[in-house]
């Protein structure tokens, strides 16, 4: 697949899970579009390893918002056990 492919499949994916988020009532700020992207694009399984890798991108990221962030995809069914792992998306 092409680079544009690949962001474009990453978009679709944010996309439908940003839908799934406000369609819960949920809110999704540019720090937690960022810190989905890495969760998209890394395989993290922790949330230090989530919140040092989301500050090299935008230094405004504090770890309660990694934390909410982790927690509102959880509750979504977005994550999954106890590793981060991406599901139905």
């Amino acid at each position: 697949m092409s680079v544009a492919g690949k962001n474009n499949d990453m978009e679709a994916r944010i996309e439908k899970i940003v839908a799934m988020i406000h369609g819960r009532g949920g809110r999704m700020t540019p720090q937690r579009r960022t810190l989905l992207r890495v969760i998209l694009e890394n395989p993290c399984s922790t949330c230090k390893e989530l919140f040092y890798l989301s500050r090299k991108i935008d230094s405004s990221i504090g770890r309660a918002t990694v934390y909410r962030t982790i927690k509102m995809l959880d509750d979504c069914g977005v994550l999954t056990g106890r590793l981060i792992s991406v599901t139905g998306v």
